[in-house]
C-alpha cells in the first residue's frame, strides 16, 4: 500500500526484497533502532514479524553497502547481519561497521554452524553468533535482548570512565593551581600508591607506574636537617593512626618550592575489599609562600616594635627625666624646704618621676628587640629572666639541659624571641606569680616549655584565637620549621611548647638554676 516513486531513466528497478522491504524502513517507533541485513525477502519478513512483537524500531537492507550508509547516516543500536551477500562478504561488512567513527554493534546470523567463522567474526567485534536452525526464531529474540542489555552496560561503564578520567584531570588541575598534591599509603605495606602527577612539581620525585615505600619517597624530596624528625611523625601516623600534620623543608629544586605541609586523613577499607589493608590518605602543599609571608609579618611586627620602643625612649622616658630634673630644681627654690608639707609633697612628685622614667625605660626595652646567635641565647634568657626578678613583680626561673648546642641562628633567635614573647603576654594577662621555662632536647627535636601558675584561658575563646602576640609565637616556630602549641584551662595556669629542629645537639643531664 505504500507508494514508491517512478524510477527515472538509467537507474535500476528496486527488486522485489527491496519493493517489500525499502532501505530504512521503520516497521514501528521504538527507543531501540535494529538494523537487519539479509537477502532472503521471506526470512526478513519472519524476522520483522518476530522482532516487531517486541516492540524494537527495524530497518532492512538486503546488501552490504547500503548497510554501511545507514550505519553512516542513522546509526542504529544494532545490526543482525548475514555472512553471505550479494555484494560484499559478511566479514568486510563487520570490518567497515566497526571501523566506524561510531561503531555499530552487531550479532552474525549463519544458516552454517562453522566454529571457525564464529571464531573470526567475535574477534572482529561480534557481540554473538546464530546459527539458522529450527529453534532460531525462539532463540532470537532473547538473544537481541541479552545483547542489547550487554550493549547498555559497556556504554555506561564507557561513560562512567569518561566521567571518572573527566573528574581526575579536574581534581588534578585544581591540585596544580592550588599547589597541592596527594597520595596513599598502605599501612601494612608501608607502600605510596595513587600519586597524582602535581606531587611530582611539588617534591621533584618522578611519580612512575611502580610503587614506593613512603622511606624512600621521603629521601628524594625533604632535606636532611628535617628527615629525621619527619620519618619519626609519618611512622606514628602509619602504625598508629595519629593524625599528620607537619612541615618541612625539600631540597632545592627548579620550581624554587622550599617548604612542604604534609597532612595525613584514614581511609576506611573499600566494603567490596573490606578483607584487604586499609590506607591512608597524605595531603602535600606547598606553603613557600605562606613562609615568606610569616617572614615578612615577622619583620614588620619587629620593625613596628622597634619604632615603637624607640619613640618611647627617645621621647616619653627623655621628657620624664626632664620632669624629674624640674622637680630637683624645685627642691632648691626658698621657702620649699622650710614648708614641711610643700616639701613632701616635692619629694613625692620626684619619687614618682623617677618611677615613671624606670618603667618607661622598661617598656622600651621590652620593645626594643635584639638578635642572637647560636652563643648568645642562653645568656639572653637568663638575663631577661634577672631582670624581672629584679623587679620583683614575678618569679621566672630557667632549667636549660647541660651541654646543649644549638646550630642554627635562626632556631636559636626563635626561640629566644618566643620565650620573650609568651613571659611578656603572662605579665601582662596571667596574673601569675612564677614562670618556669625549661630547653631541653629530644631526639630530632629541640624543646622549649614555658609555664605558669596564673589564671589561665579558655583556648577557644575569641582573645584566644584573636590575640596578636600567640600568632607571632606560632609563626616564628613555623618559619624555621617548628610548631608551636598550648595548653591551658581557667584557674590553672597556661603551657606553651614549642619544638623546632636540631641540627647538631649533644644531650647529656639535665642542670637546673633559678636566675
Amino acid at each position: 500500500n505504500q507508494s514508491r516513486p517512478v524510477p527515472q531513466a538509467g537507474v535500476r528497478r528496486p527488486s522485489l526484497f527491496q519493493a517489500c522491504f525499502p532501505p530504512a524502513m521503520s516497521m514501528e517507533k521504538n527507543d531501540q533502532t535494529l538494523l537487519v541485513v539479509d537477502d532472503d525477502p521471506g526470512f526478513l519478513r519472519l524476522m520483522g514479524k518476530v522482532l516487531k512483537r517486541e516492540g524494537y524500531n527495524l530497518l532492512f537492507t538486503e546488501r552490504g553497502q547500503q548497510a554501511i550508509e545507514i550505519c553512516r547516516r542513522s546509526a542504529p543500536d544494532m545490526m543482525l547481519m548475514d555472512l553471505n551477500l550479494p555484494d560484499m562478504e559478511g566479514e568486510a561488512l563487520a570490518r567497515t561497521c566497526h571501523e566506524l567513527s561510531k561503531p555499530v554493534p552487531f550479532i552474525v546470523m549463519t544458516g552454517h554452524g562453522d566454529e571457525r567463522i564464529a571464531v573470526r567474526m567475535m574477534k572482529n567485534g561480534a557481540l554473538d553468533y546464530v546459527v539458522k536452525d529450527a529453534e532460531f526464531i525462539e532463540l532470537i529474540p532473547i538473544v537481541v535482548s541479552q545483547a542489547l542489555v550487554r550493549i547498555r552496560q559497556d556504554r555506561a561503564l564507557r561513560d562512567a570512565e569518561v566521567q571518572l578520567a573527566q573528574s581526575a584531570l579536574r581534581l588534578e588541575t585544581a591540585q596544580r593551581i592550588a599547589g597541592m598534591g596527594s597520595f596513599e599509603v598502605c599501612l601494612r605495606t608501608h607502600r605510596c600508591f595513587h600519586g597524582s602527577r602535581s606531587l611530582e612539581s611539588l617534591i621533584g620525585f618522578k611519580w612512575q607506574d611502580g610503587q614506593f615505600r613512603w622511606d624512600e619517597l621521603f629521601n628524594h624530596c625533604i632535606h636532611e636537617v628535617d628527615r629525621s624528625r619527619v620519618s619519626e611523625t609519618f611512622s606514628a601516623f602509619v602504625s598508629d593512626g595519629r593524625d599528620l600534620s607537619i612541615e618541612f623543608r625539600v631540597k632545592p629544586n627548579a620550581v624554587g618550592i622550599e617548604f612542604i605541609q604534609l597532612t595525613g586523613h584514614n581511609l576506611h577499607p573499600d566494603p567490596l575489599t573490606a578483607s584487604g589493608p586499609a590506607t591512608r590518605l597524605v595531603i602535600c602543599r606547598d606553603i613557600t609562600e605562606r613562609k615568606r609571608l610569616q617572614r615578612e609579618i615577622l619583620r614588620i611586627s619587629g620593625d613596628e616594635r622597634q619604632r615603637i620602643g624607640q619613640d618611647i625612649h627617645d621621647g616619653l622616658c627623655q621628657h620624664l627625666a626632664g620632669m624629674e630634673v624640674m622637680v630637683e630644681a624645685l627642691l632648691s627654690v626658698e621657702g620649699v624646704r622650710d614648708t614641711p608639707r610643700v616639701s613632701e609633697l616635692v619629694l613625692e612628685l620626684r619619687k614618682l618621676a623617677r618611677k615613671g622614667t624606670q618603667l618607661s625605660r622598661n617598656v622600651a626595652h621590652g620593645l626594643v628587640s635584639y638578635e642572637v646567635d647560636c652563643e648568645s641565647w642562653q645568656e639572653a634568657i637568663e638575663n631577661l629572666a634577672n631582670t624581672l626578678n629584679q623587679q620583683g613583680s614575678i618569679h621566672v626561673t630557667i632549667e636549660v639541659e647541660e651541654n646543649l648546642i644549638i646550630s642554627s641562628h635562626a632556631v636559636a633567635n626563635a626561640l629566644f624571641r618566643i620565650t620573650q614573647e609568651a613571659i611578656a603576654n603572662t605579665r601582662k594577662h596571667a596574673n601569675a606569680g612564677h614562670i618556669k621555662v625549661r630547653i631541653f632536647s629530644r631526639p630530632h627535636w629541640l624543646a622549649l616549655e614555658i609555664s605558669d601558675d596564673g589564671h589561665g584561658f579558655d583556648p577557644g575563646g575569641h582573645a584566644h584565637r584573636s590575640g596578636l602576640g600567640i600568632h607571632l609565637m606560632q609563626y616564628r616556630a613555623e618559619t624555621v620549621g617548628g610548631h608551636l602549641s598550648m595548653r591551658s584551662r581557667e584557674g590553672a595556669g597556661t603551657v606553651v611548647e614549642a619544638r623546632f629542629p636540631i641540627i647538631e645537639c649533644r644531650p647529656a643531664a639535665s642542670a637546673s638554676r633559678s636566675a
